[in-house]
């Protein structure tokens, strides 16, 4: 009956944690079908039972949902809050994997609401994570990232440094699209930096080398 299961401590456990799993998946249900009120509603309640129930790594994924969740319904600020929280949990549980991805949930946030040195941080942190689990796709994606953000805060030689990194990670062991995509965008990195230290001396000195670079990607030295 009900009420000797919420008598016994074991069984009450059980019930809840066969509960998060059917609240998990409405909230599933409702997200897939475009509902995500509902589905935000669904993954809250999951969250207070994972809690109620002393469930850690339960509790983590259902703020990591609704921190995706929360990003679809608008509210970035909230979401950040959400993330925040599937990150404390995660290192609280000393589970790395789970860390790595809510760095990087962070990262976008962090980076879409300008909050720039913040995303950096969790980008270099979520890189960390990738290199001591030897994850090359994950270190292709954080270094482009990183690259990319450290470009586009006009950081070149950073930028630089991150998507060459990209490009060797991708040419080891990457496809031959993404190694050529990540030597693409390193010549555009280094011609930006290259610009910002004295592109238009070298013109008026060099044209020569200048003409070279446009024509082959290669900046005077190499």
């Amino acid at each position: 009956s009900t009420q000797s299961t919420w008598g016994n401590p074991t069984m009450k456990r059980q019930a809840n944690t066969d509960l998060i799993r059917v609240y998990m998946k409405r909230a599933l249900e409702c997200e897939t079908g475009g509902d995500y009120q509902a589905a935000r509603e669904f993954y809250e309640k999951s969250m207070n039972t994972a809690r109620a129930n002393s469930d850690s790594a339960a509790e983590g994924e259902a703020y990591h949902k609704l921190g995706n969740i929360t990003v679809l319904l608008g509210d970035l600020e909230k979401a950040l809050e959400y993330q925040k929280r599937f990150l404390l949990v995660s290192k609280e549980l000393q589970n790395v994997t789970h860390e790595g991805k809510a760095q990087s949930s962070l990262a976008h946030l962090q980076e879409e609401l300008g909050y720039v040195n913040d995303a950096l941080v969790s980008l270099q942190r979520s890189l960390e994570i990738a290199e001591q689990k030897k994850d090359t796709a994950a270190i292709c994606d954080v270094c482009m990232k990183l690259g990319m953000l450290h470009n586009k805060q006009g950081n070149f030689a950073k930028a630089v440094q991150y998507l060459e990194q990209n490009y060797e990670v991708a040419r080891h062991h990457g496809t031959s699209d993404q190694t050529e995509k990540a030597r693409i965008v390193v010549g555009v990195a280094k011609g930006n930096w290259f610009w910002s230290n004295g592109f238009v001396s070298m013109v008026d000195k060099d044209l020569d080398a200048m003409l070279q670079w446009k024509g082959q990607g290669r900046l005077p030295g190499e």
